[in-house]
């Protein structure tokens, strides 16, 4: 586990919490705290009407029979306590998804990127220094960061296109080999 134990009274009553980016680990890990549950220890569940709109989205996707109205239920309804489940699971797999979309960005650059490292240490001369050509492979190795502000919300790129624009811009780095690795 993480984080640290605390004792708690037997009689203890936890206030547990749903946040919008919050996952099944860290909902368990916050319930766990609590290692006296069901002898004389509990948790109440406080989901806010964010949160009930989120969970009541993702249900109506899903075409699930809608909730009842979370306020006006009673301490043991299960059918919440499923839909919470439900939707921390699919909380993790979205993040899961977003992660893998990283790794495989990267895993993209990599591929220019080992032809520009062979490039960059082929042509340092410890003396003389860089050539043009090979500072501007050293470039490759920086991802850029933009500070500017819109006023507007952005469109989202959805992997591929991402991914495509990251090769369009890296074309002039790609070996004789690498093509058919980005194909």
């Amino acid at each position: 586990t993480t984080g640290m134990d605390i004792q708690h009274r037997l009689d203890a009553i936890a206030a547990l919490t749903l946040g919008k980016d919050m996952v099944w680990r860290d909902f368990a890990q916050g319930a766990y705290r609590m290692r006296g549950i069901g002898r004389g220890q509990r948790i109440c569940l406080y989901i806010i009407p964010e949160i009930q709109e989120l969970i009541a989205r993702d249900f109506a996707l899903a075409k699930f029979p809608p909730l009842p109205p979370m306020d006006t239920l009673d301490r043991t309804s299960k059918q919440v306590l499923d839909a919470v489940a439900c939707w921390l699971l699919c909380q993790s797999m979205r993040t899961e998804r977003v992660q893998y979309a990283m790794l495989q960005l990267q895993n993209l650059s990599n591929v220019w990127r080992k032809t520009s490292l062979e490039a960059v240490m082929d042509d340092y001369e410890a003396l003389q220094g860089m050539k043009p050509s090979t500072l501007e492979r050293v470039q490759v190795f920086k991802d850029p960061i933009d500070f500017k502000l819109s006023g507007k919300v952005p469109k989202t790129d959805d992997i591929g296109m991402a991914a495509e624009r990251k090769l369009q811009a890296a074309q002039k780095y790609l070996g004789q080999g690498d093509q058919e690795l980005v194909d």
